[in-house]
């Protein structure tokens, strides 16, 4: 039963079975369903479960901010070595940029355990949704980030089930500068270096830059015919990135208008 569930998750999906070595791999080798599975008890304890509880509790805002910038930087140094290893796998990039397959088995395999490792631990980037909770500032886009999470674990996931090697490592370069940058605003500004307000505008800027880029990147290799053994990888990677860019260009509208407009509004009432 297990056998076929896997089967109809991923290697249906895209047409062809996936790395052998990759599916002995925990939680990743179990398709799409087990790590969903995973995602659906993550969402339940922080969706639902946490925030009904912290209705009975106090803001622990001062007593975790300690633990956010440790949180943060923990987060900017996977993210920073992850580029670094990246860059040295890829040849600094060239190889995102072409569909040959690498026949390196040294180098694939290298490949192979370094993205899963990074597939883990993209798991702890939920710890923002946690500290969100705990200092009652979870709201509505809590949702969309709890989902964007899921779904670039999902993207790592299938990069690392289907042959981990060629355009396919294009994700890790993007996501892991972006995670570089994120964290490090974090850092910064909850040092106090720096106004906030409007360095968050050049961050989500940055962040549509990104997103537009995986787009793009997408769609140019989907319309080549040598790259139909990872048609599955781009279309999640097409997915996640024209979400995230509309999530972030609608909180750039919001951080340009929003506050101006509500400002104006009390004043006139």
């Amino acid at each position: 039963m297990n056998s076929s569930y896997h089967y109809l998750s991923m290697d249906s999906l895209a047409g062809f079975p996936g790395d052998p070595t990759s599916k002995s791999f925990p939680i990743l080798g179990g398709g799409f369903l087990s790590s969903g599975l995973l995602f659906l008890i993550i969402g339940i304890i922080l969706e639902v479960v946490l925030p009904i509880w912290m209705q009975r509790k106090d803001n622990m805002d001062t007593k975790i901010k300690p633990l956010m910038l440790i949180w943060s930087g923990l987060l900017f140094g996977i993210n920073g070595a992850g580029f670094m290893v990246t860059l040295a796998l890829t040849d600094m990039g060239r190889n995102t940029l072409n569909c040959n397959p690498n026949n390196n088995d040294l180098l694939l395999n290298v490949i192979r355990h370094s993205g899963y490792c990074y597939f883990l631990l993209k798991f702890l980037d939920f710890g923002r949704i946690l500290f969100a909770v705990l200092r009652k500032r979870n709201h509505q886009s809590s949702l969309f980030c709890f989902l964007q999470s899921s779904l670039i674990i999902w993207l790592i996931q299938s990069v690392v089930y289907f042959r981990p090697d060629g355009i396919v490592q294009f994700i890790a370069i993007i996501d892991t500068v972006l995670g570089c940058f994120t964290n490090s605003y974090y850092i910064l500004a909850a040092a106090k270096y720096f106004d906030k307000k409007s360095w968050k505008k050049r961050l989500v800027l940055l962040q549509m830059t990104g997103y537009s880029l995986l787009v793009l990147h997408s769609a140019w290799f989907l319309i080549q015919p040598s790259c139909r053994q990872h048609v599955l990888v781009l279309y999640v990677q097409a997915m996640y990135g024209a979400s995230s860019f509309l999530f972030f260009s609608i909180r750039y509208s919001n951080l340009i208008f929003s506050a101006e407009s509500v400002d104006k509004s009390f004043k006139s009432m």
